[in-house]
């Protein structure tokens, strides 16, 4: 099955959004098996969704959060997501800016930060 992305931001906040999105994955004619959030209060509004159509995180869907927020832990079951740096991406938000306040040129440039992969039970192992 094709992925199917979200890249416009639903109603209101992120976990309503979640929630909307949720509904939305759910009236396709194939249900997917693992939904991958653009942060963790998304995937919280996923889990809330899943929920009420009586469908269990883990078992019946796999959830990936981003961000790895403290929510992230204690959620039920505690979600697997993707830990970024988020110091690292503020330090480099800033220069770029006070480089821009300083009379700099406006360059788009990359900058690759390393993330890593939280493992928790949100996720159903696949292997027999």
């Amino acid at each position: 099955m094709s992925p199917l992305p979200f890249t416009r931001k639903g109603p209101g906040d992120f976990p309503e959004y979640g929630r909307w999105a949720g509904q939305v994955v759910m009236k396709r004619k194939r249900v997917p098996t693992s939904v991958l959030a653009g942060n963790d209060e998304i995937a919280f509004g996923l889990y809330q969704c899943f929920r009420r159509l009586n469908m269990k995180v883990h078992d019946d869907v796999s959830v990936i959060g981003f961000d790895d927020r403290e929510i992230a832990a204690v959620m039920e079951p505690p979600l697997t997501t993707m830990r970024v740096p988020s110091e690292e991406i503020g330090r480099c938000c800033v220069k770029l800016l006070l480089e821009r306040l300083h009379g700099g040129v406006w360059n788009i440039r990359t900058h690759w930060v390393e993330t890593e992969l939280v493992e928790r039970e949100s996720v159903k192992s696949l292997a027999s």
